[in-house]
Parts: C-alpha cells; sequence; structure tokens
C-alpha cells in the first residue's frame, strides 16, 4: 500500500514440494520502479524460509522484457523453451522462460 492506503502491487504464490512458484506479479504503473515487486518477492522468500523452502520459481514470456527485471531481483534463468500455449499478436512464436532464485 501507498502512503494513501491505496493497494499498488500483489503476488500470488503456491509451494509445490521444496519450491515456492510465484505464480504471478502485478504492480500498478504508476508504482513500478519504487521497490514493491522486491518488497513482494523478499516477503514471498521469508515466508518459504519460514517453512523451510529453498527456492522460489517464476515463469514470464522473454519478449515482455520481465527477465532483465526479475533478473535484478535476484532470478536467473533456467530453461528457455518456446511456449505451446501462447502466440505473439502477428502469429509468431513466443518464448517462455523459467527462473529461480535461492530463498
Amino acid at each position: 500500500m501507498d502512503s494513501d492506503g491505496l493497494l499498488v502491487g500483489v503476488a500470488e504464490y503456491m509451494k509445490t514440494s521444496n519450491t515456492y512458484y510465484v505464480q504471478s506479479v502485478a504492480v500498478l504503473p504508476s508504482a513500478r520502479q519504487s521497490g514493491v515487486a522486491r518488497d513482494l518477492l523478499s516477503y514471498i522468500a521469508t515466508v518459504a524460509n519460514w517453512e523451510g523452502v529453498t527456492t522460489l520459481e517464476i515463469k514470464t514470456i522473454e519478449e515482455t522484457g520481465n527477465c532483465k527485471i526479475f533478473e535484478s531481483l535476484g532470478f536467473v534463468v533456467s530453461s528457455r523453451i518456446q511456449s505451446e500455449r501462447f502466440i505473439g499478436k502477428q502469429g509468431q512464436s513466443i518464448i517462455e522462460v523459467r527462473m529461480k532464485r535461492d530463498v
């Protein structure tokens, strides 16, 4: 929340074996680049640590440019595959990127 009590970011995650899979991270455009995503992922890492989970994992679409954002938050690319679920606006192939980070 910002200083006015406005919700500016959310994250959804779930536990899978010894990994927390971060399903989504969303931050209002007006609040981006202010540490909101970093704080959300830090909180998830703290909860994971309490439960003995050692890894956070996230997937993103390479063409969005989000890989660089997640790399700046400590994630590293563990795989890149051509998506079987998504296609680009002009029908082009899309690359799904799986990224991981130690807690």
